[in-house]
This record gives structure tokens, C-alpha cells and sequence, in this order.
């Protein structure tokens, strides 16, 4: 092999070889500075800050104790389920851990006590029923007395009924029937001339007179007038007839 290519070689493997521990040195010294952030934030009170740069340490470094750390800040932020969960994660990976008695002091005063079960409640012993006394035997009972003759039920004559006028009946009949003969009367009429009229000067090219077309419409209007009367003169003999006899 030519030497060239040897000494090629060597001085990649050299290179090599020191470059891993740099990157790994570089690595570690990241971890570490985002770590010292964290924890800079967590003294100020920048709990959200604070987890934020514990999350990327841990990521970086996957150093376990940073768990502890984590645990702390989502304490601070309330909440409870995931800072349970990094104390445990915390003991499982380090169970004798420079921070593992804070951790376990941590989970013991975040887990709720348990109530304990009511004791069961014994009922009272019943008390024995107290003796009745013997029951009292009825009296005796008298026989029935002797039928006598049966009693009669006379039915009270039945009252007379007051004597009621029939004139107001016989008013309203009348009444309804002239109404009804002049609304008859005032329609025959009305028809006629109306047929008088329409065989006259209905038939021109003039046409009727306008006192001869208001004649007709007269007449039309006073039998329809007379019938409305005649019917509510009957529907008040009706109602007469009806409540007083």
C-alpha cells in the first residue's frame, strides 16, 4: 500500500477519535447550561420557564435527576397527575437518589388520604310486643221487635201551576205575521214594477228614470226590512212560548 494512503489513514483515525469525546464534552456542556436556566427561572418563580428548560436538559442529557426537577415545576404550576408521575419516574430510576426522601415526601403529601370505611351500624334489639289483654266478648244483641203493620206513604197532590198570560204570545205571533204580510206585499210589489220597468223603458236606449230605478230598490229595500223584522219578531215568540209555558 502506498504510504501516502497509510499516513491517509491514520490522521482520519485520529481525528476521529478526537472528535467524539469533543462533540459528546460539547453535548454535556449544552445540557448543563440549559439545566443552569431552568433553574434560574424555578428561584424567580417562572414555573412555566422553568419546566420548559428542564424538558429540553432532559432531552439533551437524559440525565434521570433532572425527573426530580421536573416534578418540582409541575408542582409548582398545580399540576398534581404529572408531578406524581416524575417523583415516580424519578424513584424508579434512581431510587436512592440525592433528592429520593424529598420525592417520596412529595408523593405522600400529594396523594388525597384515603377515608376510612364507616364502621356498620348495629341496629337495636327490638323489644318483645307486650301481652294484649283477652278480648271483651260483644254484647249481646236485643232481638228485633215484632213487626207491626206496614206504614202507608201518602204522595203529596201535586202543586198547581201558576196561570200564565198567553197575550204576550198571541202579541208576537201577530206581530210576526203582519211583518211578514207587508214584506210579502213590498216583494210583490217591487217585482211587478220592476217587470213594468223592464218591459217599458228597460228596453231603450235611454233607459229608466232614476226615480223609477229608486222606486224599485225602495220597495226591495223596505221587504227585506219587514222580513228581518218578522223573523226576530218570531225567534222572540219562540223564546216566550218556550220559558214561560
Amino acid at each position: 500500500m502506498p504510504r501516502r494512503w497509510v499516513r491517509s489513514i491514520v490522521v482520519l483515525a485520529l481525528v476521529a477519535l478526537f472528535a467524539s469525546p469533543a462533540r459528546g464534552e460539547g453535548k454535556r456542556d449544552k445540557g448543563q447550561k440549559v439545566l443552569e436556566q431552568g433553574r434560574r427561572a424555578y428561584n424567580l418563580g417562572h414555573w412555566s420557564d422553568a419546566l420548559a428548560d428542564f424538558e429540553k436538559a432532559y432531552e439533551i442529557s437524559g440525565d434521570p435527576a433532572i425527573l426530580f426537577n421536573l416534578a418540582e415545576a409541575h408542582r409548582q404550576l398545580g399540576q398534581t397527575a404529572d408531578a406524581l408521575r416524575l417523583y415516580n419516574a424519578y424513584l424508579r430510576e434512581q431510587p436512592y437518589g440525592a433528592e429520593h426522601e424529598a420525592a417520596e415526601k412529595a408523593i405522600e403529601n400529594l396523594n388525597p388520604p384515603v377515608a376510612p370505611k364507616p364502621l356498620p351500624t348495629i341496629p337495636p334489639p327490638v323489644a318483645a310486643p307486650a301481652p294484649q289483654p283477652a278480648p271483651t266478648p260483644p254484647p249481646p244483641v236485643a232481638p228485633p221487635p215484632a213487626a207491626g203493620p206496614p206504614t202507608l206513604v201518602t204522595q203529596a197532590p201535586p202543586a198547581a201551576r201558576p196561570h200564565r198570560s198567553k197575550w204576550p204570545v198571541i202579541a208576537g205571533a201577530a206581530a210576526t205575521g203582519a211583518l211578514a204580510a207587508g214584506a210579502i206585499v213590498f216583494t210583490v210589489s217591487g217585482n211587478n214594477l220592476y217587470n213594468d220597468l223592464q218591459g217599458s223603458c228597460g228596453n231603450t236606449a235611454v233607459g229608466c228614470a232614476p226615480g223609477q230605478v229608486d222606486s224599485v230598490r225602495t220597495r226591495d229595500r223596505a221587504a227585506t226590512a219587514l222580513w228581518i223584522l218578522a223573523g226576530a219578531a218570531a225567534v222572540a215568540t219562540s223564546v216566550v212560548l218556550v220559558f214561560r209555558f
